[in-house]
């Protein structure tokens, strides 16, 4: 209970401090705008990178925070259709899915794991994928049931429009 509450409140610390990491990372999008990617490719491949890894990064984090949090950010991050571990779906299906899960699962700790992040860009397609380790740990007390592990993920991230924004997401538990 007093831990149960000391987490949650770390928990949101942790979601206020990866919304910062997403807002930024579009606030440097949206200041270079979209046609700067085709006027200098190779300055923008290395933002394109920059700014994939952060968005991974920040959204594992806010997926360890509050079911509310990590609900809200399918609409901030998601394409209006993206490749969900090999389905099609809508933002509206994943957020479903997604609703799902956090009700199944309401205690959740994700991490990249150090040095195992790897980001690839193409230009013309104005795309990235970004491939690491995570680290991972779910809970239900109320089901007394705990899962943990190490996955492969994969995220890829969409430059057409004024943001970046998730369109591809993948990966196996190893």
């Amino acid at each position: 209970t007093l831990l149960a509450l000391r987490l949650v409140l770390a928990e949101m610390k942790e979601m206020a401090m990866a919304r910062a990491s997403i807002v930024g990372a579009l606030t440097v999008l949206c200041l270079t705008g979209a046609p700067g990617f085709a006027q200098a490719p190779e300055r923008n491949l290395s933002t394109m990178r920059d700014l994939s890894a952060d968005l991974a990064n920040s959204y594992l984090r806010i997926w360890s925070s509050s079911d509310e949090a990590a609900l809200a950010d399918v609409h901030e991050v998601y394409a209006p259709r993206v490749n969900f571990y090999g389905r099609v779906l809508t933002k509206r299906d994943i957020t479903a899915e997604k609703m799902r899960f956090v009700r199944r699962w309401p205690i959740r700790r994700y991490s990249l794991r150090p040095g195992t992040t790897r980001v690839e860009c193409d230009s013309n397609r104005g795309a990235c994928v970004v491939k690491t380790l995570m680290d991972w740990e779910a809970a239900s007390p109320q089901r007394r049931a705990v899962s943990r592990g190490v996955s492969e993920f994969e995220l890829g991230v969409g430059f057409s429009g004024p943001q970046p924004l998730v369109v591809y997401e993948g990966g196996r538990v190893v």
